[in-house]
């Protein structure tokens, strides 16, 4: 721009200069002067001249003559050649305007390009000073309003500058620009080094996401996470800007979560997490350690008689005996089960351990209006046995405390190889049951019932039997008992059921002569599918339900009474009857027989071993046979194994029996050769 200037100022003045030579080179007054000269010479000495050439005065006549004529044609060759001149620099002249003119003409367009041009950036540099200003509006609204709390400070750490957000973050308001912030929010568990900071900072340029704690103007201390930026000026030194997020509430929710994940919230105990991470820091050091695995027997009775207010008030009583323990850290594992870390191996320490929670079954636990006493099984595991990890000194504690249930609860055992063996069989065997379920290698037998008076057998009882290589050696009622400790049961007694229900619809001929018992667990009785599951299989196989017993043991009643009404009713309402089995065994109380609809009692084998001896056993039959009469009750003699026992008990009024007297188990084919041959 500044070069197209120069030339138009340039090709002006040569303009100027181009005008001021015409009018002094081309002025009509030179000709006009030369021709006055020419012409007042001429008269004054053309005749003087002739008069002094010629003598005759005709011939002077004549030059006379010629010499006007001779003026003529000089004045005219002198005007001529003046015109000619005059015109050539009038032509030259009128060149030199032209060309003038055209620069002019180039002139005045690129003054017009440069004026647009100006105009257009003068457009751009007030589009540019709005936008600028929209901006600086904009970053004041930022720096105003953020919700980072905004500080600019000198090097030195003097505040420069602060936002609202700072203000009502930390308190501080306009009258901390000035102060050094360091001496006012610096707290006394944080020491801060300026000069180590801003080299820091002169090196990087800025800090990214690094956590301080603050103290407000209130004295309160706030964790703030930073972003600080060096911020270089023109004329002073740099200046810093530092951007921080309170993050108070979000540690403290984060300290709860932490409690949340780590603490058991109804004791107040550490819980499994923290005690994993603690056994494996030990295992990880190699410091010796007894894990401890505590478990309440039958606590689930407390809960489901008194509800789980009174089972919680306990495990916190629990607990707090647990906490003080010495050299040792107590845990909540689960709903009945807490774990004790106790670092050491010494055994004298260890069974001080033992013996003080075992000694806690012998206190009474007042919880509010319940007397509790209760037993606890501890399976003991010690770093002796280098685990390599927590997963397996928990599977080892597990097996402890499994070993120590099975042999009667309410103590301990230490775990052994041995104990592992054990499990490993018990793995074996659960795989073998389910395997068993899905290829029907499991099979029923039916072990006849005596009618005592007529001697013949109007029912049977379903049995099952297994015929694998393996566990050949089991007993069965193991068997069902293992079933009973894996959740099994429930897979099992359903196939039971279908089979049983399935041969009884095929043979209609046998079992039309027949009343069929099928022994059902605990677990079946109270389980919410039962009933709806023998719904299905009634419709199924086309059952006349009134030909069928269920006997269930007194365990399945006990848990929870009310239910148990409850289902017996809605069996007796399909059809079925009811049978008490083993009655005798564990809780028996005659009260259960006037307070539930049971059709048949089966007295168990225990009472028919001594009845012969007439003494107590003898005694206990005869009044129970009185009992179940006067109630309506029809009676099963289970374990008859000898003529005079069968005869006995039915001179006492005991209507039916079954036992190796009369018939072992069989299969269903040798019990229809059975009914051919009585019949």
């Amino acid at each position: 721009m500044d070069i197209k200037l120069e030339h138009v100022h340039e090709s002006l003045k040569n303009h100027q200069d181009t005008t001021y030579l015409s009018k002094n080179e081309y002025n009509p007054w030179k000709i006009t002067l030369v021709y006055t000269i020419i012409g007042v010479l001429w008269i004054l000495f053309s005749d003087s001249i002739l008069g002094m050439l010629v003598q005759d005065h005709e011939v002077y006549q004549e030059m006379q003559l010629y010499k006007g004529w001779f003026y003529v044609a000089m004045t005219s060759v002198l005007f001529y050649y003046f015109a000619s001149l005059n015109n050539n620099k009038v032509f030259q002249l009128n060149q030199k305007i032209q060309l003038t003119n055209e620069e002019l003409v180039a002139t005045s367009e690129e003054l017009i390009a440069i004026d647009d041009e100006l105009v257009e950036k003068v457009k751009s540099l007030d589009k540019i000073n709005r936008e600028l200003h929209k901006q600086k509006k904009y970053f004041d609204l930022l720096y105003t309003n953020s919700n980072a709390a905004i500080m600019i400070w000198k090097t030195s750490g003097e505040v420069v500058d602060l936002n609202r957000h700072y203000n009502e973050v930390l308190g501080y308001d306009e009258t901390f620009v000035g102060k050094n912030w360091i001496e006012y929010t610096k707290t006394s568990k944080e020491d801060f080094d300026l000069t180590t900071f801003i080299d820091r900072l002169n090196e990087t340029k800025q800090l990214i996401n690094y956590e301080t704690k603050v103290r407000a103007k209130d004295g309160t201390v706030k964790d703030m996470i930073w972003n600080d930026v060096l911020m270089e000026t023109e004329n002073e030194a740099p200046l810093v800007v530092s951007f921080g997020i309170d993050v108070t509430d979000e540690h403290h929710q984060q300290q709860k979560l932490i409690e949340m994940a780590t603490k058991d919230p109804v004791t107040g105990l550490d819980n499994r997490v923290v005690f994993d991470t603690r056994i494996e820091e030990l295992i990880e050091a190699q410091k010796p350690f007894t894990a401890y695995y505590i478990n309440i027997d039958y606590f689930k009775d407390l809960n489901d008689i008194h509800g789980h207010d009174y089972g919680d008030l306990f495990l916190v009583a629990l607990s707090k005996a647990l906490m003080f323990l010495e050299l040792s850290h107590a845990y909540r594992w689960q709903g009945d089960g807490f774990l004790i870390i106790q670092e050491t191996v010494d055994q004298a320490r260890i069974q001080k351990m033992l013996e003080y929670v075992l000694n806690l079954s012998n206190r009474k636990w007042n919880l509010m209006d319940v007397e509790y006493q209760m037993t606890l099984s501890i399976g003991v595991v010690t770093s002796l046995l280098a685990q390599k990890n927590v997963s397996e000194v928990l599977k080892q504690l597990d097996i402890a405390l499994y070993k120590a249930k099975a042999n009667g609860r309410g103590r301990y055992e230490f775990y052994s190889n041995a104990l592992l063996e054990e499990v490993f069989f018990r793995a074996g065997l659960e795989k073998k049951i389910n395997n068993a379920l899905l290829e029907d290698a499991f099979e029923l037998y039916y072990q006849p019932i005596y009618n005592l008076k007529e001697n013949t057998f109007d029912a049977c009882e379903v049995l099952l039997r297994w015929n694998d290589s393996t566990h050949k050696d089991m007993n069965i009622g193991k068997l069902i008992e293992f079933a009973e400790q894996t959740g099994q049961i429930l897979k099992v007694d359903r196939w039971v059921i279908e089979k049983a229900f399935y041969c009884i619809s095929e043979e209609k001929e046998t079992f039309d002569q027949l009343k069929v018992s099928i022994n059902i667990s605990t677990q079946t009785f109270n389980s919410s599918k039962f009933i709806p599951y023998l719904i299905e299989m009634v419709d199924l196989y086309k059952i006349n339900a009134r030909r069928i017993y269920f006997e269930i043991t007194e365990h399945s009643i006990i848990k929870n009474m009310t239910k148990a009404k409850e289902v017996m009713a809605q069996l007796k309402s399909i059809g079925f009857s009811v049978s008490l089995d083993d009655f005798g065994t564990r809780y028996s109380s005659l009260n259960y027989l006037s307070m539930f609809p049971f059709d048949v009692l089966k007295i168990d084998k225990t009472y028919i071993d001594d009845i012969l001896d007439r003494d107590k056993g003898y005694i206990i039959v005869k009044q129970l046979l009185s009992l179940t009469e006067a109630l309506g009750i029809v009676t099963v003699a289970e374990g008859i194994e000898h003529q005079a026992q069968g005869e006995l008990l039915h001179d006492m009024g005991c209507q039916f029996g079954q036992g190796y007297h009369f018939a072992r188990p069989m299969p269903y084919l040798e019990l229809k050769q059975r009914i051919a041959s009585d019949v």
